[in-house]
């Protein structure tokens, strides 16, 4: 990428990323410093992570259906850490846990910066 700098350089990237067939879409999110360190202060670091693996599986309601499996594979721990996690952020009132009926739960981001 030598010549190309700042947004011309992410905006080539993405191209080059998006527009591979068969590929899935790179997604991001953006923390803002202040949530990072103010709101996400009292959370331990598996809280931390498991509620940003949510962001990334949420949708604009913050409404998400990851299983605790999917979610251990992404963050490459052992499901009772997300387990752990999931009901700590219940816990401190950031998620509301919506039991399924089936083997799967969905989840409900409750911040509401998480979710803007």
């Amino acid at each position: 990428m030598s010549g190309i700098i700042g947004s011309n350089a992410l905006n080539k990237w993405l191209k080059e990323k998006v527009n591979q067939p068969g590929k899935k879409k790179d997604w991001w999110i953006r923390i803002p410093k202040g949530w990072w360190f103010n709101t996400m202060e009292k959370l331990n670091p598996a809280e931390r992570c498991v509620l940003i693996t949510l962001k990334l599986y949420a949708n604009e309601n913050g409404e998400c259906y990851p299983s605790l499996r999917t979610m251990a594979k992404n963050l490459n721990c052992s499901v009772n850490l997300v387990r752990r996690g999931v009901n700590g952020l219940e816990k401190k009132g950031c998620l509301e846990i919506i039991r399924g009926r089936g083997r799967f739960n969905s989840y409900k981001l409750k911040v509401s910066s998480v979710i803007g």
